[in-house]
């Protein structure tokens, strides 16, 4: 195997990992239902999400890697508003 087929083969294993990562992080939708703002707010992430992979597919990718960070602080907004989710039962109580 050249050096060039290696890099190559490396890229694309590269790739497919990160893509597999980011595929199974597909902003959801768990806030429970004691918090109906929280909900349409990951409702809308998740719309938002949804709306950017349509957008990356119809400019078949060619976004200078903003699509990807968008992706990725989704993913992390998400985050938080279960986390506030959590915290706000946890402090009801």
């Amino acid at each position: 195997m050249t050096r060039n087929n290696r890099l190559v083969s490396s890229l694309i294993a590269g790739v497919a990992f990160a893509g597999g990562i980011l595929l199974g992080q597909v902003p959801q939708v768990t806030v429970s239902a004691a918090h109906p703002n929280l909900i349409n707010a990951q409702r809308a992430i998740a719309q938002a999400y949804n709306d950017l992979v349509l957008a990356q597919k119809a400019n078949n990718f060619d976004m200078s890697n903003h699509a990807v960070n968008a992706e990725k602080l989704l993913i992390q907004a998400n985050s938080e508003v279960g986390l506030a989710g959590q915290a706000a039962t946890t402090n009801a109580r």
